[in-house]
């Protein structure tokens, strides 16, 4: 049901046609071309459009300016793209300026640098929609499915670490368990971090644990702009010498895998939402239940995925009494 509405919000609508433009219904009226030369003099010119379009008030010379400004869809001004700008980020921070635009015509204009500290601040956590599985995505799990069997999936938000034609494999990000490192007989002593919690990753894998963290360390690998997985020996040094805290970095069991095109699969089945997410989301550790983490990024996608959020916890609500 939701995967329908979304497809169907974006069906594609009818193409505009000629007849419905002011000079065409001039043309429908049946007046003579002498006649209407008055009329389509005070039609606005295809400039004058566009500048309404994009400023909400009239800017071309020899236009009166309109008593009151139309809103527009179409921001004044874009983000900049610099080259160390991360692609994902600067497609939610599009999005953002929209909605802030539209939120600025309709009250008192805000300086350039008051909508860039609003936007810097908002892009904090921040996450959308993306069409197929790739690395450094998330995927979400429906919260239909494994509700009977491999439970740890429930309502789990997975980070995927790798995803080529080999297969794709990644850490759920959202299910601690009991234990805390120290608890673990490891063939590296890493006692900066006995007292740190350990997540399950996922059901495959054997003794092994995986730490991601936002660090740019040596022998680590950069998942995603801002998320890093491994370098467990520089990490361990950083903490000693307290240029890091040990709650920079997370800890996981084992790992989540599938076979090749097994996760494009699932995901077109409907088992998976996938989504792009901001470092410090993927990284937080939000307090509440498990699910939390998965609301969080259902809430922050908006619109359909929103909505689900919303009613799965409307649902577990009425089931607590």
């Amino acid at each position: 049901y939701l995967l329908f509405n979304i497809n169907k919000k974006y069906k594609k609508s009818g193409n505009c046609r000629e007849r419905n433009t002011p000079r065409m219904m001039l043309k429908q009226q049946g007046l003579s071309p002498k006649a209407r030369e008055p009329a389509q003099a005070s039609l606005p010119t295809l400039r004058t459009r566009v500048l309404r379009r994009i400023s909400g008030r009239v800017r071309s010379t020899g236009d009166q300016p309109e008593s009151s400004p139309q809103t527009s869809s179409v921001p004044d001004s874009i983000p900049v793209l610099r080259p160390d700008t991360d692609w994902r980020e600067f497609r939610a921070r599009l999005v953002n300026r929209t909605s802030t635009d539209n939120l600025a015509g309709q009250s008192e204009p805000s300086s350039q640098s008051t909508l860039e500290s609003q936007l810097s601040q908002e892009s904090l956590h921040w996450a959308h929609s993306i069409p197929a599985p790739e690395k450094g995505c998330l995927l979400l799990a429906h919260p239909l499915v494994f509700q009977e069997r491999q439970k740890y999936f429930h309502q789990a938000a997975i980070l995927i670490l790798e995803h080529n034609e080999q297969g794709s494999y990644g850490l759920i990000l959202n299910q601690p368990s009991v234990h805390t490192l120290g608890d673990l007989s490891l063939t590296q002593p890493l006692d900066e971090f006995k007292d740190c919690p350990l997540y399950l990753g996922g059901d495959v894998g054997g003794g092994e644990v995986h730490m991601i963290h936002p660090y740019n360390l040596p022998r680590s690998v950069e998942v995603v702009k801002g998320v890093y997985l491994g370098g467990i020996e520089a990490a361990a040094k950083m903490v000693a010498k307290k240029e890091a805290d040990t709650k920079d970095f997370k800890w996981y069991a084992r790992y989540a895998g599938w076979g090749p095109k097994q996760l494009e699969r699932e995901c077109k089945a409907g088992v998976w939402f996938t989504a792009a997410a901001s470092a410090p989301l993927i990284l937080s550790r939000p307090e509440g239940s498990a699910s939390t983490l998965w609301h969080n990024v259902l809430s922050l996608m908006g619109g359909d995925y929103q909505e689900l959020s919303i009613n799965v916890r409307a649902q577990e609500e009425r089931w607590k009494k």
